[in-house]
């Protein structure tokens, strides 16, 4: 080997180990109690999010990676979306929630540390070519939006205060909301701007006008818990913002100003003139102290084993991952899958090596899985939807993230969505009952009692378009009902003395013609919010056949009044007859009688 090589790799080696030494000596002798810090992690690149190795990263990560290097923290990530990180941290699930916009609202349940982390702004991102640039274009669209998001809350807020109708489509991540648009299950998605700005090209998307709620961005604790943590935060944060070219300047400039493929830029000049100098220095020490060099040497074995180490911990890591792991060839057979996959599918790991793609992959499905498949080995990535088949022949529906890591090797990620796919369909198909009733739907708020939605079978009854049923409220159709009347009904609704009421009314139609009307009216709950839910029965045929069933019987009733009047005049009639027939029978039978009595007493004086 070529002695002057063997120099420079060797002081390379020392001067890693020295600083190495050095920064071990150094932390030892700083060292703080260990303290673990359960913090909750959602999916929003690129200030917060997991890899595809299941690894934790962003721009928030980054900063409190190295305050927990220096402050002896263990930092315990908690997956979750982003709704059910509220929902953790409200419980004490978690300790620490990185990346929430301030609000008002939010303030009542959360403490923020005081330094924002980034400042940002929310924006509508479409597919290319769909003609969105005014808050009007977006009437009667489908809106993809976190479910839980400062972005649903304000958007929501800011399309009530201009009376522009729109559906709003849940997603659980700002991945997902995108992925929505591109598969067309959707029409714009709402994110933050960083989030956007990175991904949207990856999803064949690009950025509106839409630009909406500016927000600073901090962390979390729960409300009167973890305060030292909150100011330990902003004591790192207001240092580092003070110092030129510190960690907090280098982060953010190493995940927004790079584009999400741009390959980092390197000048191998300055890195070769480094190494020179670094084995110019190196030399010198081995010139110097023999024992030295066998003294690095030995660490560097030590050091060797840890990093063995750590590649057993990675391998953990990856076993443990959230997400089912897969590794394929390029005939798409699979290699490796860790413990999630082999849940995923009911297979063991044995038993999904062999196996191929086609193989997992539902037999409605096997066409689309190819050309996934097909874009990853030609594209590099691909993203999407299939349904699968587990070992005991259950189909369920997983969401695959596959990217190409070497000609002959390929990585895919999948999700089981098939409970929030189940969700969905549910929550469509009751949505489909509720448009296609034959009875009228409307939903009222409990404040001003305007109409907030109601179906199709209301507005063709009414007349009314939901444009305008929005202006109105239950008043407006029930004009023979007085504001103190209404309240005098709802109110019973409001204090919870009754579930549901019912009553009958008329319900006045846009021109003018109105009909009988029979209300079941509830209190329901929206999430945080109560809305009136009314189901409304249009009663004119009934009442209409009630009016009738009255008219005959009141009929009947005069009739058997006149005929009983009838029978009664006959039996008196009767009962006179009977008298005075009966009475003449009687006399005319006193009278023979007395004939022959006389007739006796005449026989016998004769004699």
């Amino acid at each position: 080997m070529n002695k002057p090589k063997l120099l420079f790799k060797s002081g390379i080696i020392l001067i890693l180990l020295g600083v190495g030494f050095f920064c071990t000596q150094s932390s030892a002798q700083e060292t703080k109690p260990l303290t673990e810090i359960r913090v909750g992690i959602y999916q929003n690149p690129p200030k917060i999010w997991i890899n595809e190795m299941g690894i934790p990263e962003g721009i928030f990560v980054d900063l409190l990676t190295e305050m927990a290097r220096n402050e002896n923290w263990k930092l315990t990530y908690v997956p979750a979306n982003w709704n059910q990180c509220l929902i953790n941290l409200e419980t004490g699930i978690i300790d620490l929630l990185p990346d929430v916009a301030f609000t008002a609202g939010r303030s009542n349940q959360i403490d923020f540390n005081k330094q924002a982390v980034i400042e940002s702004w929310s924006q509508g991102y479409v597919k290319k070519g769909v003609d969105i640039k005014r808050l009007p274009d977006i009437a009667h669209k489908r809106v993809a939006v976190v479910e839980g998001s400062i972005q649903q809350k304000t958007f929501n807020q800011l399309m009530k205060g201009f009376d522009i109708p729109y559906s709003e489509v849940s997603a659980h991540s700002f991945q997902q909301a995108f992925s929505m648009v591109h598969n067309d299950s959707a029409d714009i998605a709402l994110t933050n701007y960083s989030f956007g700005e990175t991904y949207r090209q990856a999803f064949q998307l690009e950025k509106t006008n839409l630009i909406f709620n500016p927000a600073s961005l901090h962390f979390g604790v729960k409300k009167g818990t973890n305060q030292h943590l909150i100011n330990t935060i902003d004591s790192y944060l207001s240092n580092w913002k003070n110092t030129p070219n510190s960690l907090y300047y280098q982060t953010l400039n190493n995940y927004l100003k790079n584009a999400l493929f741009d390959p980092p830029r390197v000048n191998y000049q300055l890195i070769t003139l480094l190494f020179i100098g670094i084995g110019l220095i190196a030399l010198t020490i081995i010139l110097m102290s023999r024992k030295q060099v066998r003294s690095r040497t030995k660490k560097l074995r030590l050091s060797y084993v840890k990093l063995r180490e750590g590649e057993n911990k990675f391998k953990q890591y990856i076993d443990n991952a959230p997400y089912g792991i897969f590794v394929t060839n390029e005939k798409g057979e699979y290699m490796e899958a860790n413990s999630k996959a082999c849940q995923i599918t009911g297979y063991s790991d044995s038993e999904i090596i062999g196996l191929s793609i086609s193989n997992l992959t539902a037999p409605e499905h096997q066409s689309a899985g190819f050309e996934h498949f097909t874009r990853v080995v030609h594209e590099g990535q691909a993203i999407g939807d299939f349904a699968f088949i587990t070992k005991n022949g259950e189909k369920r529906y997983w969401t695959v993230r596959a990217v190409r890591l070497s000609q002959t090797r390929f990585l895919g990620f999948v999700n089981d969505i098939t409970d929030e796919k189940n969700a969905a369909v549910r929550i469509n198909r009751l949505v489909s009952i509720v448009e296609h009733s034959l009875n009228e739907i409307y939903l009222f708020d409990t404040v001003y009692h305007r109409f907030i939605d109601a179906n199709t079978a209301a507005l063709n009854n009414t007349g009314y378009s939901l444009l305008e049923l929005k202006q109105m409220t239950p008043l407006h159709l029930k004009l023979n009902l007085s504001e103190n009347e209404f309240t005098g009904l709802i109110d019973p609704l409001l204090s919870g003395e009754k579930g549901e009421i019912t009553f009958e009314t008329q319900h006045f139609r846009k021109d003018g013609s109105w009909y009988e009307a029979e209300v079941l009216l509830q209190l329901i709950a929206d999430g945080q919010e109560q809305l009136f839910a009314a189901i409304v029965l249009d009663i004119t045929e009934r009442k209409k056949a009630e009016t009738e069933l009255k008219k005959l019987k009141d009929h009947l009733e005069i009739q058997v009044t006149e005929k009983t009047k009838e029978l009664n005049a006959r039996i008196a009639e009767l009962e006179h007859f009977y008298d005075v027939t009966i009475e003449r029978e009687l006399r005319m039978e006193e009278l023979r009688n007395e004939i022959k009595v006389l007739k006796e007493k005449l026989k016998t004086s004769g004699s």
